[in-house]
């Protein structure tokens, strides 16, 4: 027998199929092993903190896709935080004809339209009692009382002037405060958003222009008109004030009017208008940006409400 042949014999005689199948387990065995060291599992035992981090982050991000327009955050008398806002301030800037509705029928109860016998212009509430206008609406007014109205209300009523900034020249804090006896059924103050506006955000201009007022019939309490555009530039000014430039048109009547983003909180204060002196360049629509009215509302000792960054579930 040739020794090939008698090699054959013992390796045959040698892997017996017990011991052949034993190896084959043993095999098996240490592969799954080193799967299992190359490929550790994180779990609650060996690594709980990654988990709770991982479950909190994914709680937020729920709760962020379950509120497309933020959240309402809390009402501050300057910089302190006295209390939790009611729901229902804050409403959804879809573009859907629901979120439309919506947004217009805030509007139409937080503006109004504020008047006098020097003139008129606009304003809104900022809680149930307190109206935001511009300074230069109610300059020279004896009495320190105007009238305001809108159809909500249903008829003009008194409001008390109880604050007003140092003054009203185009490029200063353009602000004043009125104060009614007592809360009307109906009226939806507006928040002020607690970030400054970004170049082409969408906003919305809300107030009482002449011309609007003139070409409606019940001239005495008239809707208020609404227009949008986008915003165009932020300006800083020296004196600390920043300006809003957008084009949601506005004529004069528009002065003291809100300026809002689609979720109806409120960026800007309308106040003044450059003409087209470049006729290349055309009109420029300015309001005092919602850091200023809330830098005059801290200075006034004015508790207001402050919304979050306005998220749409559409594109801006």
């Amino acid at each position: 027998m040739s020794l090939i042949n008698q090699n054959i014999l013992k390796f045959e005689k040698w892997l017996q199929p017990s011991f052949f199948y034993f190896l084959l387990c043993f095999l098996l065995l240490l592969n799954i092993l080193v799967w299992f060291v190359w490929n550790k599992r994180v779990d609650f035992e060996t690594h709980p903190e990654v988990i709770s981090t991982l479950q909190a982050e994914k709680e937020r991000l729920i709760k962020i896709l379950e509120i497309p327009c933020g959240n309402i955050n809390s009402e501050i008398t300057g910089n302190q935080e006295v209390g939790n806002v009611a729901p229902g301030t804050f409403v959804g800037p879809d573009d859907s004809t629901d979120g439309q509705d919506k947004l217009v029928k805030l509007l139409q109860n937080a503006a109004v339209l504020v008047s006098h016998d020097k003139g008129y212009g606009s304003g809104f509430f900022i809680d149930q009692n307190t109206i935001i206008t511009n300074r230069h609406v109610i300059e020279g007014v004896s009495g320190n009382i105007v009238l305001i109205s809108n159809r909500t209300i249903g008829r003009a009523i008194n409001a008390k002037i109880i604050s007003v900034s140092r003054a009203s020249d185009v490029g200063s804090a353009d602000f004043a405060l009125l104060r009614i006896e007592s809360s009307l059924p109906g009226i939806k103050p507006l928040s002020i958003s607690s970030t400054q506006p970004v170049p082409l955000q969408r906003v919305v201009s809300v107030g009482f222009p002449g011309s609007g007022i003139q070409t409606d019939a019940n001239k005495e309490f008239p809707s208020p008109i609404f227009t949008s555009g986008d915003v165009s530039a932020i300006q800083p000014q020296p004196n600390g004030v920043a300006f809003v430039v957008h084009t949601a048109d506005i004529s004069p009547g528009s002065s003291g009017g809100a300026l809002v983003d689609r979720c109806g909180s409120v960026v800007g204060v309308n106040t003044f208008v450059r003409g087209n002196e470049n006729k290349a360049e055309g009109r420029r629509l300015f309001a005092l940006s919602g850091e200023s009215l809330r830098q005059f509302l801290g200075a006034s000792g004015q508790p207001y409400t402050k919304s979050e960054v306005c998220k749409s579930k559409s594109q801006n």
